[in-house]
């Protein structure tokens, strides 16, 4: 590499958290240089609005209209912090700086709130110094962090930084062509009060007719993990690369969306995907997914990036029935698999496109589908003329639950699906080894924000080992690269 690199030596390492130093110094920081210019307009926007409405419903419209205009989002150098020609005031921080402390944060194992990352900044001397602030003195004060973080997250900034980082990646090969991506929602812990109304509509007078109160956080509701386990929360779906195991893009939901609905997560998340990055529509052909999302309505969700969608089967109300009029064959399970005299599962050959019908092997005998070491007590009475052991057929409309398009008991459809595990990884990382599990904020932009910035930690950690040479710790963010 012709850069000069971070040399781990010249520090003393028990004096930081090591990764977070190493990030700091080998990750290439230029690649944000298209957002500078944007954000310090933003924030000259942020700070010159005045909401003259005090009622939230009328204030939120009045936020639609001030929406920033990412048109400015083009490669070109500012003049300056903002217009600002006199010099009056005190000069804004940097950009640049503020957005270390908070992509730097989550390897510091400070929360993602302004008031705990301003603690660990003051803490650690370090920390400062890879944000550019020689002095305690020159830290910026908890509530500038927190300025910063919402004039980002209300002009969507956190997520044009977060896809700059994703196409980063995949130009440079981190993220590859798979040909499909994983799906999966998961639930943060949220601690708004649900459905707690506004302060302003709590003193409003017409608070009793009003069909459009404004809570302090619509995203938080109660998550229901079973009949003791029930807390407040609120929802995100990551979908990821099931090869690289890093995530791409991600969406905010309410709690109490329903995993499967697909006029409320997949539709949304996909064309959110096909928006931000165009060219995935000509490399994915197949959507991974778990068995909520197992529905026709899903299906044809995914042809928004002319992919199939490949989930494991949701029986329903599928019940499993003895088969008293096959012959060998005991019972068929609510999965849609036969199960032969000798308790064995048989293996899904292929489909007959022509008659409908699904074919199934012995796994004993039959040498497309055959497991060394089984063996058959009963082939005399199953199928005692037949080389390959016993070979059923069964209707495509009698097991609805089987995908006809991608059956799921096919072995090249099993082999495929093993690779939406991975999406759980990527959750358990973000999760467990980051501090994004809990989400401190209010509202859907925040709550798009905190996702965004999971994301961008992760591919910020992929591309600092890449480029030291250490590919195979890039899924690992609690090994240390040094």
């Amino acid at each position: 590499m012709e850069e000069q690199l971070f040399i781990l030596e010249e520090l003393n390492p028990s004096l930081y958290c090591v990764n977070a130093r190493i990030i700091a110094h080998n990750f290439d920081w230029s690649i944000f240089k298209p957002v500078e210019f944007p954000y310090y307009k933003a924030r000259e926007g942020f700070n010159k609005q005045k909401g003259n409405s005090s009622c939230p419903k009328e204030r939120a419209k009045e936020e639609e209209f001030l929406l920033f205009d990412m048109s400015l989002l083009e490669t070109k150098e500012p003049e300056g912090t903002g217009s600002n020609p006199r010099g009056a005031g005190r000069k804004g921080e940097d950009f640049f700086s503020l957005l270390k402390i908070f992509t730097l944060a989550p390897y510091y194992e400070a929360e993602q709130n302004a008031e705990a990352i301003w603690r660990r900044l003051v803490q650690n001397p370090d920390y400062r110094l890879d944000c550019g602030f020689q002095n305690l003195s020159d830290v910026p004060a908890a509530r500038t962090l927190r300025r910063f973080n919402e004039i980002m997250y209300i002009y969507g900034l956190w997520t044009e930084v977060r896809k700059i980082a994703v196409l980063e990646n995949m130009e440079t090969g981190i993220i590859g062509s798979s040909g499909s991506l994983a799906v999966d929602p998961t639930h943060l812990d949220g601690f708004a009060k649900v459905k707690n109304p506004a302060k302003e509509c709590k003193e409003c007078d017409k608070k009793e007719i009003c069909d459009e109160v404004k809570y302090t956080c619509d995203m938080n509701d109660i998550v229901s993990k079973s009949k003791n386990y029930k807390v407040p929360g609120v929802k995100a779906a990551l979908i990821s690369d099931p090869t690289s195991e890093l995530p791409i893009s991600g969406m905010a939901f309410n709690a109490r969306v329903y995993d499967g609905e697909a006029e409320k997560v997949l539709i949304p998340l996909l064309k959110q995907v096909d928006e931000e990055y165009p060219a995935l529509k000509e490399q994915v052909d197949t959507i991974l997914a778990d068995g909520a999302f197992d529905s026709k309505a899903n299906r044809e969700a995914c042809n928004i990036l002319n992919a199939s969608l490949l989930a494991p089967i949701n029986p329903r109300n599928h019940k499993e029935f003895l088969a008293t009029k096959s012959r060998g064959i005991a019972r068929i399970d609510k999965y849609g698999v036969p199960h032969c005299i000798e308790n064995y599962k048989l293996h899904l050959l292929t489909k007959d496109t022509k008659l409908n019908q699904y074919i199934w092997g012995c796994p004993v005998f039959n040498p497309d589908c055959r497991i060394e070491g089984l063996s058959c007590s009963k082939k005399d009475e199953c199928s005692p003329n037949s080389q390959y052991g016993r070979t059923l057929r069964t209707n495509k409309d009698d097991y609805l639950q089987i995908d006809w398009e991608n059956p799921q008991h096919l072995k090249s459809n099993k082999k495929e699906y093993c690779g939406r595990t991975s999406i759980e990884r990527t959750i358990s990382r973000v999760k467990r080894c980051l501090p994004f599990e809990r989400f401190w904020n209010r509202g859907k932009k925040a709550l798009q924000a905190h996702i965004d910035r999971a994301i961008l930690a992760l591919n910020m950690f992929a591309s600092a080992a890449v480029r030291l040479g250490k590919k195979h710790l890039m899924r690992s963010p609690l090994q240390t690269l040094a």
